[in-house]
């Protein structure tokens, strides 16, 4: 009997902690206080206590407005007070959560509990954002860079087409200056390793272009 009784399925709130405690996504239980204008920790399963980077001894029975100050701000503590009223789950959807301790964009799935708590189950979508924003950031510069040596392409090139005259008034080392000082303003914006890496390769290629190469710089002819 007593190897039957080990073997027997766990009961329900086994299998719930078991997967609380297993899940990844971050899950917070609250319990309401104040009429269900502020709620308290309930509970908080390790994967949420990572993402947040906060013990559940830290939160256990504290207010989530004291806990986490910016939850007004990020629009849950709206949430948690509707779906604690209505009892219709809601999604926040994907916001940055900050309050100068912790900094995260999060996305949340609120519903009430049975026992009239409510939880929100969320992941931490921080990393796949900074590497949207990196992406966005590095077709930005290459937009404005390749703008930029357009233009200066079309400058040369209407230079090029102008009477002589006009055309020895810009030496190849004037051209040269100039472009390496577009060169170097557009690198001190950026941050980007790759993109300085790009940069730095083009500096050295204009400071080691021949003057034959600038076609605006042909010099007076008499």
């Amino acid at each position: 009997m007593q190897g039957l009784e080990r073997s027997r399925p766990s009961g329900p709130t086994d299998r719930y902690r078991e997967i609380f405690s297993l899940v990844n996504s971050g899950i917070a239980v609250y319990r309401a206080v104040d009429g269900g204008e502020n709620f308290v920790f309930a509970d908080l399963n390790p994967a949420a206590q990572s993402i947040d980077r906060i013990g559940w001894a830290e939160v256990r029975d504290r207010l989530v407005t004291d806990a986490f100050p910016g939850v007004a701000e990020f629009g849950l503590l709206d949430v948690l007070r509707r779906v604690w009223r209505t009892g219709i789950p809601e999604t926040l959807p994907l916001s940055l959560y900050s309050d100068g301790r912790i900094a995260g964009w999060r996305e949340n799935r609120v519903f009430r509990l049975p026992s009239g708590e409510v939880a929100a189950i969320y992941d931490d979508r921080t990393r796949e954002m900074t590497i949207e924003a990196a992406q966005a950031r590095h077709a930005r510069l290459e937009a404005e860079l390749t703008y930029r040596l357009d233009t200066r392409r079309d400058a040369v090139e209407a230079t090029a087409k102008a009477p002589r005259a006009v055309q020895g008034l810009t030496s190849p080392d004037e051209l040269r200056r100039l472009n390496l000082e577009h060169f170097r303003q557009v690198l001190e914006r950026t941050s980007d390793p790759v993109e300085r890496f790009r940069i730095e390769a083009m500096i050295e290629e204009e400071q080691a272009k021949p003057d034959s190469a600038y076609p605006a710089a042909l010099g007076l002819q008499t």
